[in-house]
Protein backbone atom coordinates (compact mmCIF):
# COMPACT_ATOMS: atom_id res chain seq x y z
CA UNK A 1 0.00 0.00 0.00
CA UNK A 2 1.48 3.47 -0.87
CA UNK A 3 -1.69 5.45 1.06
CA UNK A 4 -4.41 4.28 3.59
CA UNK A 5 -7.72 3.62 2.15
CA UNK A 6 -10.26 0.44 0.56
CA UNK A 7 -8.71 -3.11 -1.11
CA UNK A 8 -10.44 -2.26 -4.01
CA UNK A 9 -9.38 0.71 -3.99
CA UNK A 10 -6.57 0.50 -7.33
CA UNK A 11 -5.04 4.09 -6.26
CA UNK A 12 -3.35 2.68 -2.67
CA UNK A 13 -1.72 0.04 -4.53
CA UNK A 14 1.90 -0.40 -6.23
CA UNK A 15 2.39 -3.28 -8.17
CA UNK A 16 6.06 -3.99 -8.46
CA UNK A 17 7.78 -7.64 -9.09
CA UNK A 18 6.45 -10.68 -11.11
CA UNK A 19 3.58 -9.85 -13.55
CA UNK A 20 0.58 -12.12 -12.38
CA UNK A 21 -1.05 -13.72 -15.07
CA UNK A 22 -3.84 -12.26 -15.04
CA UNK A 23 -2.80 -8.33 -14.45
CA UNK A 24 -4.82 -6.33 -11.71
CA UNK A 25 -4.83 -3.18 -10.44
CA UNK A 26 -5.97 -4.24 -6.60
CA UNK A 27 -4.72 -7.38 -4.95
CA UNK A 28 -5.38 -11.20 -6.15
CA UNK A 29 -4.16 -14.80 -5.67
CA UNK A 30 -1.01 -13.81 -7.30
CA UNK A 31 0.33 -11.39 -5.69
CA UNK A 32 2.33 -11.08 -2.72
CA UNK A 33 0.95 -8.02 -0.60
CA UNK A 34 2.95 -5.31 1.59
CA UNK A 35 0.68 -3.47 3.48
CA UNK A 36 2.42 -0.17 4.90
CA UNK A 37 -1.19 1.57 5.88
CA UNK A 38 -4.30 0.84 7.36
CA UNK A 39 -6.23 -1.02 4.82
CA UNK A 40 -9.94 -1.73 4.97
CA UNK A 41 -11.41 -4.64 3.19
CA UNK A 42 -14.93 -2.62 3.24
CA UNK A 43 -18.36 -4.35 4.29
CA UNK A 44 -20.25 -6.38 1.53
CA UNK A 45 -16.84 -6.27 -0.76
CA UNK A 46 -17.59 -10.03 -0.89
CA UNK A 47 -13.61 -11.31 -1.22
CA UNK A 48 -10.67 -10.44 -1.12
CA UNK A 49 -7.45 -12.32 -2.09
CA UNK A 50 -3.52 -12.47 -1.50
CA UNK A 51 -0.60 -14.99 -2.04
CA UNK A 52 0.56 -13.48 0.99
CA UNK A 53 0.45 -10.44 3.72
CA UNK A 54 3.15 -9.05 5.11
CA UNK A 55 2.94 -5.50 7.59
CA UNK A 56 6.55 -4.54 7.86
CA UNK A 57 8.26 -3.56 11.52
CA UNK A 58 7.57 0.39 11.76
CA UNK A 59 5.03 0.58 9.70
CA UNK A 60 1.60 1.70 10.15
CA UNK A 61 0.40 -1.10 8.37
CA UNK A 62 -2.75 -2.78 9.44
CA UNK A 63 -5.73 -5.14 7.95
CA UNK A 64 -9.08 -4.09 9.05
CA UNK A 65 -11.60 -6.35 7.66
CA UNK A 66 -15.68 -5.92 7.83
CA UNK A 67 -18.69 -7.87 7.90
CA UNK A 68 -19.93 -9.90 5.01
CA UNK A 69 -16.72 -10.43 3.85
CA UNK A 70 -13.55 -13.55 3.33
CA UNK A 71 -9.86 -12.97 3.10
CA UNK A 72 -8.31 -15.47 1.68
CA UNK A 73 -4.16 -15.88 1.68
CA UNK A 74 -2.30 -18.51 -0.17
CA UNK A 75 0.10 -18.67 1.66
CA UNK A 76 1.19 -16.58 4.66
CA UNK A 77 0.05 -13.68 6.99
CA UNK A 78 2.77 -12.06 8.87
CA UNK A 79 1.95 -8.54 10.72
CA UNK A 80 4.59 -7.24 12.26
CA UNK A 81 3.27 -4.50 14.10
CA UNK A 82 3.05 -4.36 17.74
CA UNK A 83 -0.28 -3.75 17.92
CA UNK A 84 -3.38 -4.26 16.29
CA UNK A 85 -2.19 -5.83 13.17
CA UNK A 86 -5.43 -7.18 11.98
CA UNK A 87 -8.82 -5.72 13.23
CA UNK A 88 -12.03 -8.03 12.41
CA UNK A 89 -15.40 -6.25 12.82
CA UNK A 90 -18.89 -7.41 12.56
CA UNK A 91 -21.29 -4.28 13.49
CA UNK A 92 -24.23 -6.27 11.67
CA UNK A 93 -24.20 -8.94 8.75
CA UNK A 94 -22.43 -11.86 8.23
CA UNK A 95 -18.96 -12.43 10.56
CA UNK A 96 -16.08 -11.93 8.28
CA UNK A 97 -13.86 -14.93 7.26
CA UNK A 98 -9.98 -15.16 7.24
CA UNK A 99 -8.49 -18.21 5.50
CA UNK A 100 -4.79 -18.80 5.18
CA UNK A 101 -3.10 -21.40 3.78
CA UNK A 102 0.32 -21.13 5.69
CA UNK A 103 1.61 -18.95 9.13
CA UNK A 104 -0.19 -16.54 10.95
CA UNK A 105 2.11 -14.04 13.05
CA UNK A 106 1.36 -11.20 14.38
CA UNK A 107 3.35 -8.70 16.69
CA UNK A 108 1.00 -8.93 20.02
CA UNK A 109 -2.79 -9.38 18.67
CA UNK A 110 -5.84 -9.43 16.48
CA UNK A 111 -8.48 -7.33 17.64
CA UNK A 112 -12.20 -9.14 17.18
CA UNK A 113 -15.02 -6.28 17.66
CA UNK A 114 -18.71 -7.56 17.55
CA UNK A 115 -22.19 -5.66 18.55
CA UNK A 116 -24.12 -7.42 20.85
CA UNK A 117 -27.36 -7.51 19.78
CA UNK A 118 -30.15 -7.50 22.78
CA UNK A 119 -29.80 -11.26 24.79
CA UNK A 120 -27.02 -12.71 22.08
CA UNK A 121 -23.40 -12.68 23.07
CA UNK A 122 -20.69 -14.00 21.59
CA UNK A 123 -16.83 -15.03 23.50
CA UNK A 124 -13.93 -14.97 21.76
CA UNK A 125 -11.13 -17.15 23.53
CA UNK A 126 -8.08 -18.78 23.25
CA UNK A 127 -8.08 -23.01 24.22
CA UNK A 128 -8.58 -24.12 27.73
CA UNK A 129 -6.59 -26.37 29.29
CA UNK A 130 -8.32 -28.72 31.59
Amino acid sequence: SNQAGNWNDPAIWDISGTPATVPSTTPTAEYDVVIEHAVEIPSSMGAAEAKSITCPDGTLGEVQLRQNNTLTVTEDISLRKSDNGMIIYNQNGSFPTVIFGGTYRTGKKTTIVKRLLDDKWTLVSSGLDI
